[in-house]
């Protein structure tokens, strides 16, 4: 009984954990389409250049991206 209550947590946490990796891989990348292009802030502080069309990896949560056609 023991053992099972034990497992029965593990697997919680495994649950949260991948969980938590899943929306940090997701919250990780943008995708700017054809035509645009996008200014990235860090923080709020503005970076130098613009984000052409493609996929680009961001730092999750800290980073907003503006999207400009």
């Amino acid at each position: 009984m023991k053992n099972q209550e034990f497992g029965n947590w593990q697997n919680t946490v495994l649950g949260i954990v991948l969980a938590i990796l899943v929306i940090i891989g997701l919250n990780s990348y943008i995708i700017i389409n054809p035509g645009q292009a996008g200014v990235i802030s860090i923080l709020g502080k503005a970076r130098d250049g613009a984000l052409l069309e493609g996929i680009h990896v961001k730092p999750p949560f800290i980073t907003v991206i503006d999207v400009y056609d």
